[in-house]
C-alpha cells in the first residue's frame, strides 16, 4: 500500500536499518581511511627512519673500506723501500720483486699494486697481467704531475695513485687498483632486509646487491617503480658516486598491511554488531509506538481536539506523549485563535490584502473586495499592480522587487496613492504596508483605506491656507520695507529703546514670512501646482553654493560650514532651486542646532541609489521616540524648540516632499546628545 508520499511503507526495523547503517557504515568508513591514512604515514615515517639509519650504516662501512685502501695505498707511497726503489736502479732489481710477490692489501687480496716511475711506466706489479686501465694510467701521470693523491671509483673498479716523493719531488706512483670482480667484496655489508646499489657520476650502476634493482654498467632507473622505497647518500671523496639503499614497499610497510587487515575487520563486526542492536531497537519500540499510534487513530477518527494520549513506554516515548498533548492544546488555542481573527478581518471597514514575494494576490477581505468592486476569486493569483492605475504600476513593481530596501522605509507608514475599481474609477486612498514571514515566505500584507471624503476636506482647508497666506503676505511684507526703512536711518537716529522694539517686530515679521511662505510651499506641493524645473544639473555646485549662500546664517549663530568631503562629476536629474532649498533647509536646521563654534560638515559621495548628501550637527542630537515624527507637518523633536531655536515644523516635511519628487530618499542617523546627521539619496542623472 502506497504512502501519501507516494513512497512504499516500511517497518520499522528495516527503515532504521536504512537510516542508520548506510550512515554508520560511511562513519566507520571515514574514521576507517583517516586510521589508514595516519597509519601510513606512520609506517612510511617508520620505514624512511629505518632505511636512513641504515643507508648511514652502509655508508660507514663502504667509506671506512674506501679509507681503509686509500690508507694502505698512502703508507706504501711513503715508506722507504719503494723510495729507495725508484732512486736505486740496480739495487731494487735484488729485493723489489721478491717483496712485490708477496705483497698484498689488507682485507683484499686480491687488489692489483703496482710501483710506476715518474712516466708512469710500470716497474714492478704483485700480478703478471700487463693491461692497465686507461684511466688509471691518466690519474698516476696527473699524481706525479701534481703531486696530488687521486683515487677514482667507476663500473670498472677501484682506481687509487699516491705519489711517491723523492727531496720533495714526486718520482713516480703508488698504484692500487680494485677489478669489477674485487667490488662486490667492498660493498658488501652482509645480509640485511633493504639493498645496495652504488652508482657512478653518469648515473650507472657500479654495484647492486640484487639484481633486480641494477645491472652493473647500466644506468640505474628507480622512475615509476612504486613498489620501492630508497634512500641516497654521497660517498665521501668520490664526487656523484650515491649509495642507494633500497627496500620493497611491501616489506616496508608490513606493520601498516597487519593493521589495516585489523581495521577492515573491526568495521565489519561493529556493523555487525550495530545491525543487531538496531533490530533490537525496533522491536522494543515497536510495541510501545503500537500503542501510541492506536490511541492517535482514535482522536483522528472522533476528531475531538479535546482527547488526550496516555504516554507510557521509555521517557523517549513517554515524553512525545506529553508532546503530542501539548500540541493538540496549542493547535486548539490556534483554531480558537484563527477564528478570531478572521472575525476582526472580514468585519473591519478597512480593506486588508495579502501579497506574496511577487506581488501576487493570496488573501481579499470583504471590505477590500467592496472598495475595488471585485469578488475575491476574481483577483486572487493576479498581481496586486491590477488594482492600481497604469502610471503607478511600474513603480509598485519595483518596491515588490527591491523590498529589502523599500519596505523598512515605509513600514507602519501610510502613504497616500490611488485606486483602479473593477468600473475603472480611481480613487484616492491610503496605503499601510508591512512585511510577515509566514512558514520561510516572505509576504505582504496591505492595510487600504478610502480617503475620498477625507481629500475633500483636505482640499478646502488648503484652499483656505493658501487664500489667508497669500492675505498675510502682501501687509507682512510692506511691513518689513516700512520696518526697514525705519531701521536705515531715514527718519533719524532712533532710541535705544525704540531701537530694540523695531528689531525684535522686524525679526517677528521675518518669521511670519518665512511660516506663510512655508505655508504656500507646502499647499502647492499637496495641491500638485508646485512647478519643478528638471534637468541635468550638478550636484557639487548645488551643495558648494549652498554653503557660501547659507554662510551668513551660520554667522548669526556662531557656527562654520565645512566641506569635507566631495564627489566630481555627479549630476542628477532635478531642479536646482528646489534642491538648493532642501540644502538650505537642512544647513539652517544644522545651525540652529549646533553649540556656538561648532563645525558642521557637509559631504558628498555615493549612496545606495545613486549619489548621497550628509549634513552633519554636532547638536542635541534627535530623541528616540521623535524618530517616526521629524518628517510630519509642523513637527519638532522639542516643543521648546518652537520658542528657543524659532521654525514652524515645516522645512523638513518640505524638504522630504521635494527629494521624492526627484525619486530619491531622505532620512537621518541620530544619537541622543551626540548630534544627527540627515542625509538624501538622488538616482544618477541618465
Amino acid at each position: 500500500m502506497g504512502s501519501v508520499f507516494g513512497h512504499r511503507q516500511i517497518s520499522l526495523f528495516p527503515y532504521l536499518l536504512l537510516r542508520v547503517l548506510p550512515v554508520a557504515a560511511i562513519i566507520l568508513a571515514v574514521i576507517g581511511f583517516v586510521g589508514l591514512a595516519i597509519t601510513q604515514d606512520i609506517a612510511e615515517e617508520k620505514a624512511d627512519e629505518l632505511l636512513e639509519r641504515q643507508s648511514r650504516y652502509t655508508r660507514t662501512i663502504i667509506q671506512f673500506r674506501v679509507s681503509n685502501i686509500i690508507s694502505q695505498t698512502r703508507s706504501l707511497s711513503q715508506s722507504a723501500l719503494f723510495v729507495n726503489g725508484l732512486i736505486d736502479v740496480e739495487g731494487r732489481r735484488n729485493y723489489l720483486p721478491a717483496f712485490f710477490d708477496t705483497l698484498r692489501l689488507a682485507d683484499f687480496p686480491h687488489a692489483k699494486i703496482e710501483l710506476t716511475d715518474y712516466k708512469g711506466r710500470r716497474l714492478f706489479s704483485n700480478q703478471d697481467e700487463d693491461e692497465v686501465h686507461p684511466e688509471s694510467k691518466k690519474w698516476r701521470k696527473e699524481a706525479v704531475d701534481k703531486g696530488i693523491e687521486r683515487s677514482l671509483l667507476t663500473v670498472d673498479g677501484l682506481f687509487v695513485a699516491s705519489p711517491v716523493f723523492y727531496l720533495g719531488k714526486a718520482e713516480g706512483t703508488v698504484a692500487v687498483e680494485l677489478g669489477r670482480v674485487e667490488l662486490p667484496g667492498l660493498f658488501d655489508v652482509g645480509p640485511q632486509y633493504n639493498e645496495t646499489v652504488i652508482t657512478d657520476p653518469e648515473g650507472r650502476v657500479i654495484y647492486a646487491s640484487n639484481s633486480k634493482f641494477g645491472t652493473v654498467g647500466k644506468p640505474f632507473a628507480n622512475d615509476g617503480h612504486r613498489n620501492r622505497r630508497m634512500v641516497s647518500v654521497s660517498l665521501k671523496g668520490f664526487p656523484g658516486v650515491e649509495i642507494r639503499t633500497l627496500q620493497w614497499q611491501d616489506v616496508a610497510l608490513a606493520s601498516q598491511q597487519w593493521l589495516k587487515n585489523f581495521l577492515i575487520a573491526g568495521m565489519l563486526i561493529t556493523l555487525l554488531v550495530l545491525g543487531i542492536a538496531i533490530a533490537l531497537t525496533a522491536f522494543i519500540a515497536k510495541q510501545n509506538v503500537f500503542r501510541l499510534s492506536s490511541v492517535v487513530r482514535k482522536i483522528g477518527g472522533a476528531n475531538d481536539m479535546g482527547q488526550r494520549v496516555t504516554p507510557s513506554g521509555p521517557a523517549e516515548l513517554y515524553a512525545l506523549g506529553n508532546d503530542f498533548n501539548a500540541m493538540l492544546e496549542t493547535l486548539q488555542k490556534t483554531t480558537t485563535s484563527y477564528e478570531y481573527v478572521d472575525s476582526i478581518v472580514t468585519n473591519t471597514a478597512d480593506g486588508i490584502i495579502t501579497i506574496d514575494n511577487f506581488g501576487l494576490i493570496e488573501t481579499v477581505n470583504p471590505a477590500a473586495e467592496e472598495m475595488f468592486g471585485y469578488f475575491s476569486e476574481e483577483v486572487i493569483g493576479n498581481n496586486i499592480a491590477m488594482l492600481m492605475p497604469a502610471d503607478e504600476r511600474d513603480a509598485h513593481d519595483g518596491y515588490v522587487r527591491n523590498s529589502e530596501i523599500f519596505v523598512p522605509r515605509t513600514i507602519n507608514k501610510a502613504g497616500e496613492l490611488h485606486g483602479l475599481r473593477k468600473d475603472g474609477i480611481l480613487f484616492p486612498m491610503e496605503l499601510n504596508v508591512a512585511p510577515m514571514q509566514v512558514g520561510g515566505d516572505k509576504k505582504f500584507i496591505g492595510l487600504f483605506r478610502d480617503i475620498t471624503e477625507r481629500m475633500k476636506v483636505d482640499k478646502a482647508k488648503s484652499e483656505f491656507v493658501s487664500t489667508v497666506s497669500h492675505e498675510l503676505r502682501t501687509p507682512l511684507t510692506s511691513i518689513r520695507g516700512s520696518l526697514a526703512l525705519v531701521k536705515s536711518g531715514t527718519f533719524g537716529e532712533l532710541p535705544e529703546q525704540v531701537a530694540r522694539l523695531v528689531e525684535l517686530a522686524d525679526n517677528n515679521t521675518k518669521r511670519l514670512i518665512a511660516l506663510v511662505n512655508d505655508l504656500l510651499d507646502m499647499e502647492r506641493l499637496q495641491s500638485g501646482e508646485m512647478e519643478f524645473h528638471m534637468d541635468k544639473v550638478s550636484l557639487v555646485e548645488i551643495v558648494s553654493n549652498s554653503i557660501e549662500a547659507n554662510k551668513p546664517f551660520a554667522d548669526e549663530h556662531k557656527v562654520f560650514f565645512k566641506l569635507t568631503e566631495t564627489l566630481p562629476n555627479a549630476f542628477v536629474k532635478g531642479d536646482s532651486d528646489r534642491l538648493a532649498q532642501v540644502m538650505a533647509n537642512l544647513s539652517s536646521n544644522a545651525a540652529k542646532f549646533s553649540p556656538e563654534g561648532e563645525t558642521i560638515e557637509v559631504s558628498l559621495g555615493r549612496g545606495e541609489e545613486g549619489f548621497r548628501v550628509n549634513v552633519a550637527d554636532h547638536g542635541p542630537g534627535v530623541p528616540d521616540e521623535f524618530r517616526d515624527q521629524v518628517f510630519d507637518r509642523f513637527t519638532q523633536a522639542d516643543s521648546t524648540d518652537t520658542r528657543q531655536k524659532g521654525g514652524t515644523g515645516l522645512g523638513l516635511n518640505i524638504s522630504r516632499a521635494i527629494i521624492e519628487k526627484h525619486g530619491g530618499f531622505i532620512d537621518f542617523e541620530s544619537v541622543p546628545d551626540n548630534g544627527a546627521t540627515f542625509y538624501f539619496d538622488l538616482p544618477e542623472y541618465g
